[in-house]
């Protein structure tokens, strides 16, 4: 293998930089250097009267304002033609790929970008969110959001807009008694540009997604893997559908009357050393490379200083463990007042040999302390376009239709690189991201101007 050469003379971002350097150029007449000079004309002709039979010389330099516009977004089209063959061609001089389609070749740049010697990166892009609510009632619920891909990479490729999630339908109206899985969501981004070369890229990303709340009262369903994780099924002071590890039944292990919602609640009662655990097996519900989220409320009736709790997702092969975990300290708890910490992970492309979900006591809880679990949830994470994952937590109390959520994404778009990559390879689409950090080996500066 001849390893591509990414910068200097010949390389592969010498080359495309050259290219994005001409795009750049286009982009910046089109969007004020002609505008500029059209609205620079029609000022020095304001009040201008033609001879009389004459039409105006100035009458269409609106549209040809706008025809000139459009040239030279077929400019920057024809420049855009020499991307691909560029990145075939020097990635099948490097390596014999099994096929020429953009990600297989993309996946094999990235690959040899990491095993260089510095690993190589381009600029990065810095991506927020921020989510705010009309809610009545803070109990009605919430919105959590993950920012990362399956292949395990932080996003990149992620519109600056603000994302609407509309409560459409809340069950009330319906024959069933409404409950927290029974809302539906209805998400709604910005308008896009008419096309990822128009000048007027970035607006939003037009994408829209409906979704539902994840439902403790569903059993091994698609709004909740697990079974009786609202623990109102209990036999023998023991959670239906889960076992105890370690705990004594009706001692340590209780069916708490303390709950979230409905009438009952998991509770774990301290005795200063043990450390108390349930578990339930998942069987095969858990997929490869799938962004998950687990969500749960814990509560104390005291204020505690010392005694934490992990509800976690296990994954097992040949007795070595895997565990994507919260870890709740009881001192971030305020007495009475039910806390939650979700937690949101990507599972691995090649699964463990079998998952559970387990609610176990990571530091000791003081005696005579009870700590209360209830309403624990798992489900796939859904995403929205191409850009952020969404799930939404019921609370206490059923959504209202008409509430809404605002999910503001941002994106500096500081990555001149990085952006230009994904408007002309549809990065995103693919769930690719090329390497990238705040102290790049491959500056923005590598686009000639």
């Amino acid at each position: 293998m001849n390893p591509i050469p990414f910068t200097g003379t010949f390389g592969l971002f010498t080359r495309l930089g050259a290219v994005f350097g001409a795009v750049e150029k286009l982009e910046v007449w089109q969007k004020t250097s002609i505008p500029s000079y059209a609205t620079n004309i029609l000022n020095s002709y304001y009040n201008y009267l033609a001879p009389i039979g004459t039409a105006n010389p100035i009458a269409t330099l609106v549209s040809d304002t706008d025809s000139a516009v459009s040239l030279l977004g077929s400019a920057k089209r024809t420049l855009t033609q020499y991307l691909a063959p560029t990145v075939q061609q020097m990635v099948q001089a490097s390596i014999d790929v099994p096929a020429t389609d953009t990600a297989t070749l993309w996946n094999e740049i990235i690959s040899q970008m990491n095993a260089a010697s510095p690993p190589q990166t381009i600029q990065n892009n810095t991506i927020t969110s921020t989510v705010t609510t009309n809610l009545q009632d803070t109990s009605h619920g919430w919105v959590w959001v993950y920012t990362g891909l399956p292949s395990g990479a932080p996003m990149q490729y992620v519109y600056a807009e603000n994302i609407t999630i509309t409560c459409t339908s809340d069950g009330q109206g319906s024959s069933t008694a409404p409950g927290p899985g029974t809302a539906i969501f209805s998400a709604l981004g910005g308008v896009a540009a008419p096309s990822m070369l128009s000048s007027e890229w970035p607006m939003g990303s037009g994408a829209s997604l409906t979704l539902a709340p994840f439902n403790p009262d569903s059993n091994a369903g698609s709004q909740n893997y697990l079974t009786n994780s609202n623990f109102e099924a209990w036999v023998a002071n023991v959670p239906t559908g889960w076992t105890i590890t370690t705990g004594t039944a009706g001692t340590t292990v209780v069916q708490g009357t303390q709950p979230y919602r409905g009438l009952y609640s998991l509770g774990f009662v301290g005795n200063g050393t043990e450390l108390t655990s349930i578990t339930q097996s998942l069987g095969t519900q858990i997929k490869p490379s799938t962004v998950y989220c687990l969500m749960f409320r814990v509560m104390t009736l005291t204020s505690e200083t010392t005694g934490a709790l992990a509800i976690q997702l296990v994954g097992t092969t040949n007795g070595v463990s895997t565990y994507y975990k919260a870890n709740v300290p009881l001192g971030f708890l305020s007495a009475g007042i039910w806390g939650d910490w979700p937690v949101m992970f990507v599972t691995p492309a090649l699964l463990a040999e079998s998952y559970s979900l387990e609610i176990a006591v990571s530091t000791a809880i003081p005696s005579g302390v009870t700590v209360y679990v209830d309403d624990v949830a798992l489900a796939p994470m859904q995403q929205f376009g191409n850009g952020p994952f969404l799930a939404i937590q019921p609370g206490s109390q059923i959504f209202v239709k008409g509430e809404q959520f605002n999910l503001a994404m941002t994106n500096d778009y500081g990555s001149q690189l990085g952006t230009l990559l994904w408007r002309t390879f549809q990065l995103d689409s693919l769930g690719i991201v090329v390497p990238n950090s705040g102290d790049p080996t491959i500056p923005d500066t590598i686009i000639t101007n």
